[in-house]
């Protein structure tokens, strides 16, 4: 239950945050430092809370695949060189891997249909072809 609900309140927080920089007329990165800190950590408990859930059959996929985009979205967020940029790409590559096997070993065992792994894998390749894209410019 506590999981649940600090999963919900780091949700409503980072959308909080998220909706603050749109009023304003602007972006996340646009925030304060501290709010966007703030945001990455709200956000990393969300993605776990929901890691969580998944694995125990709790959630469906697309749940934790959302948070891992926020996530991602986030971190970029958060920082302004380019080598940073690459780290936090790197990052959601390599969480949505564990994302990927997670969902397809829920699909071997038969708790999970096979278009969420089919849905794994896209949202990885677009995390991989988004780093490419950012190792290409400059």
């Amino acid at each position: 239950m506590i999981r649940v609900l600090v999963t919900v309140a780091a949700s409503a927080f980072a959308l909080l945050v998220g909706t603050h920089a749109a009023m304003a007329g602007g972006e996340p990165d646009d925030l304060p430092l501290e709010l966007r800190l703030a945001r990455c950590t709200a956000l990393r408990a969300q993605y776990k809370g929901s890691f969580e859930a998944v694995e125990a059959g709790k959630d469906p996929p697309v749940l934790l695949l959302a948070a891992a985009r926020m996530l991602t979205q986030a971190e970029v967020d958060l920082v302004v060189t380019r080598a940073a940029q690459v780290e936090a790409l790197e990052g959601a590559v390599a969480r949505l891997r564990e994302v990927e096997d997670l969902v397809a070993r829920m699909v071997a065992a038969g708790r999970r249909p096979p278009a969420d792994a089919v849905e794994a894998t896209a949202a990885r390749r677009e995390a991989a072809a988004r780093l490419r894209a950012r190792l290409k410019r400059d």
